[in-house]
Parts: C-alpha cells; structure tokens; sequence
C-alpha cells in the first residue's frame, strides 16, 4: 500500500487519560501503529522524555507484520528500524503535544458553552 508524505493519514483511534498523570494516545500513520504516553508538561528529568516532546514512552508497530520498529520507555530501547520509522517517530515528537493540547482546549471550550447554554 503506498502512503502520501508523513503525517497526510495521521489518525488518532484513542485517547486515555491516566488519574496519576498523562494521557496515552494511540493511533495509525503511515502504516504503522503507535501508542505514546503524553504529558502536558515537560519530564523533572529531561532525559526520561523525547527531547522536548512531552513524550515519556512511544511505541511504533508497522501494520503489515505487527513488527515493533521503535520503543521509547523514559529512554531509548532501540531505535527506529529504518528512515522512514524515524520520519514517523520525528511527526509524534514534533505533534502530539501540541495536538494534545489543542484538543483538551477545544474540549474545555465545547463544555463552557454547552454550560452557558443550560443556565
């Protein structure tokens, strides 16, 4: 199967917020699968996050064999299997967060007027 540039098929299938801190979000892009867990500030230890990503853990499957090609757990496990891969993995750290964030303030908007609107 044949994919556009990186990030043209980015979909999110979940998202979960953790009580004790982050949410994990996984999805689907470029034909792999990849679930991270994201916080909305930085890591106390800057080395336990991708760079400056917010990302403390990142795992990437690709889709057609389930192949783990890139692990993330608060430090490198190994890394990306290819060019691609990375080009993937280098989209999450550039994006989730932001995505993340930008989510939870459309969220907080939808519920205020849905709030305004009931009083």
């Amino acid at each position: 199967m044949k994919y556009g540039r990186i990030g043209s098929d980015f979909t999110i299938t979940k998202i979960e917020r953790r009580t004790v801190g982050g949410t994990w979000i996984t999805g689907i892009l470029h034909g792999h699968w990849f679930q991270a867990l994201v916080f909305p500030e930085h890591a106390t230890y800057p080395g336990a996050e991708i760079g400056e990503s917010q990302i403390s853990k990142l795992s990437v499957r690709r889709l057609d064999d389930k192949r783990e090609v890139f692990n993330w757990d608060r430090g490198l496990d190994f890394a990306a299997a290819d060019g691609v891969v990375q080009q993937i993995v280098d989209f999450l750290v550039a994006h989730l967060a932001d995505w993340l964030s930008a989510s939870d303030t459309l969220m907080s908007e939808i519920l205020r007027q849905k709030t305004a609107r009931q009083t």
